[in-house]
């Protein structure tokens, strides 16, 4: 019996929208989005940079400012001074915070007043021992400490908040252990502490006089120093400034400017309001110098607290 011949099936003929997956296509990523993708990656890796740049910037900031040292090599013992080392500043936990040298006076007329004496932002007291001895000779009790991060206190990152803190925490311990209120202190500070002691006495009015040894203009501008940090918004990151001038303002402070003769009178000394007096001059054992000090510490009034 003779095969029957199977039927040829019809040639498939796609409807119109079929896609077929074999035909040829347009690329997937054009030129142009390369180039945009490309752009927008460098321009995010130069975004996280300045966001690097800033946050190192905002964390480190205050190496430029403070150069502590935690060496203690030389104390007023070594020049055969008398001197009381304390702690004070207790915490909720008993534990004191700062360190500080009490230097008694030579035995002179009663009410005689006070020295709190604040060093520049680097060493440690050990590197303020020659202001110490050039005070001394003056006849007055003194008292000088490190603040937190400088010499044998606690360690912390220095900063103007809490060297102002330290500051309160010195004039609380004059006048609950050593029964010296602020009306029987003179205030003198060396570098960026005379900043921190003109704070001090606008914060306390009863301060009625503040000696500036080679003070230093506003740290905005040393914050501004390296060239690299000259593409940051540093008046917005700055977190220190330790500007004087509206401290300077007050009139019921007597001040006493010595500066190095060496360069031109800060604008914002100049424009201080007086009582104030400038010497020309930032070595305490300058026998102008000592007159200066002598008269400034003389106009101290005393009153009873």
């Amino acid at each position: 019996m003779p095969k029957r011949a199977r039927p040829v099936s019809p040639p498939h003929i796609p409807p119109p929208n079929w896609d077929d997956p074999l035909r040829p296509r347009n690329p997937l990523v054009t030129r142009r989005w390369l180039l945009g993708g490309v752009g927008l990656i460098i321009l995010a890796s130069f975004a996280a940079l300045y966001f690097a740049i800033g946050l190192l910037f905002w964390q480190g900031q205050w190496q430029l400012i403070f150069h502590p040292s935690h060496v203690v090599s030389r104390t007023p013992a070594s020049r055969g001074i008398a001197y009381d080392e304390v702690r004070f500043d207790a915490t909720e936990t008993g534990q004191t915070r700062l360190t500080g040298w009490w230097i008694p006076g030579e035995a002179g007329p009663t009410g005689r007043p006070a020295i709190l004496y604040l060093h520049e932002a680097r060493g440690s007291l050990s590197d303020a021992l020659p202001d110490l001895l050039a005070l001394h000779s003056l006849g007055n009790d003194i008292f000088a400490f490190d603040p937190r991060g400088f010499g044998r206190s606690q360690w912390e990152k220095p900063s103007e908040h809490h060297w102002n803190q330290d500051a309160e925490a010195a004039l609380y311990y004059l006048a609950s252990v050593r029964h010296i209120g602020p009306s029987h202190l003179v205030v003198i500070g060396r570098g960026l502490g005379s900043t921190v002691a003109a704070n001090l006495t606008l914060r306390r009015p009863d301060l009625q006089s503040l000696v500036m040894i080679d003070p230093q203009p506003p740290t905005l501008g040393l914050l501004r120093a390296p060239r690299w940090t000259h593409i940051l918004p540093i008046r917005l990151l700055a977190r220190d400034r330790f500007n004087p001038a509206k401290a300077l303002a007050s009139q019921s402070v007597n001040k006493l400017f010595l500066v190095s003769p060496n360069v031109p009178v800060p604008g914002y000394i100049a424009r201080a309001a007086p009582p104030h007096a400038i010497e020309h001059s930032i070595d305490l054992t300058a026998p102008e110098t000592m007159s200066a000090l002598r008269q400034c510490i003389a106009a101290t009034k005393h009153k009873d607290e």
